[in-house]
């Protein structure tokens, strides 16, 4: 880019995940959630935690396109359309992840596993939730869980994402 072009857009927008402005760098995490979303069943649930910055976003874009070689669909479900998800897959008609950035924010976020829980008709599902921690709201949700959602949400334990290591490199 020249000096003055494009000045309207700011530069910090190259930060963004999705902009990819940083190759991926491989991490055991990826291998851990795919195996985890291409295991039997018909819906699955995966926290994945970090600190602002871990690499949440990124992983679960690279996940995303990973599944998505594979016949699987990514949705980010959108703040406030919660219970519009599982329909969504639906009306998609094939094998879906749902990801769900900033998963300690929604507040519609147990009745949206309610439904993927209850659904048996539809394509097979599997969920996302990027978090900061697993602290207290998960503490909640889990509590206040019943039947198959509970059984969703306590059949793994969350992936946490630690720093990026370069062999050889530095940390």
């Amino acid at each position: 880019m020249k000096p003055g072009e494009h000045a309207s857009l700011p530069v910090a927008r190259y930060l963004r995940p999705e902009e990819a402005a940083v190759p991926f760098r491989s991490r055991p995490e990826l291998y851990e959630l795919l195996r985890s979303c291409t295991c039997t069943g018909h819906a699955a649930v995966q926290l994945v935690t970090g600190d602002g910055g871990a690499g949440k976003t990124r992983l679960a874009l690279r996940l995303g396109d990973e599944l998505a070689a594979n016949g699987w669909q990514p949705l980010w479900v959108p703040r406030g359309s919660e219970r519009d998800a599982v329909r969504a897959v639906h009306t998609v008609g094939q094998p879906c992840v749902l990801v769900v950035d900033y998963a300690e924010t929604r507040s519609d976020l147990a009745g949206m596993l309610d439904d993927v829980a209850a659904d048996q008709n539809g394509p097979d599902l599997r969920t996302v939730l990027l978090a900061r921690s697993a602290g207290e709201w998960w503490q909640q949700l889990l509590a206040g869980a019943e039947g198959p959602t509970a059984e969703l949400l306590e059949a793994r334990a969350p992936v946490m994402l630690g720093p990026v290591r370069a062999a050889g490199g530095p940390q």
